[in-house]
């Protein structure tokens, strides 16, 4: 998801159809069958894998995220970005507005 928003998948924009016909976006079976689920409309291709991260995974507790190891800062960092991102689509629902990117997710002890 970190990959998609950095490339700029907030901009591409996709209807429902070409987005299904992306086909498999992920190894997980149950992310890739929600997918072929989408609502029809219009979205960008960032806000489509968010919508189906959230029916897949309702709450971060749900998700399982390995605790991996890193050995410099850089490392530290993107751990880091990848963490607040997952957080960010936890609450990508419009509780947040202020909320413009996975950068504005406060950083707290829990993180």
């Amino acid at each position: 998801m970190l990959s998609v928003w950095e490339n700029g998948g907030r901009n591409i924009a996709l209807d429902d159809a070409e987005f299904i016909d992306l086909g498999p976006l992920s190894r997980d079976s149950a992310f890739n069958v929600a997918a072929w689920g989408v609502k029809k409309g219009s979205n960008s291709l960032f806000a489509w894998l968010a919508e189906i991260w959230i029916k897949r995974w309702p709450t971060v507790s749900e998700l399982e995220m390995p605790d991996l190891p890193w050995f410099n800062v850089e490392e530290g960092i993107q751990r880091l970005r990848e963490i607040g991102m997952v957080e960010w689509i936890s609450h990508f629902r419009p509780t947040h507005p202020s909320w413009e990117g996975p950068e504005d997710i406060p950083l707290t002890n829990a993180l």
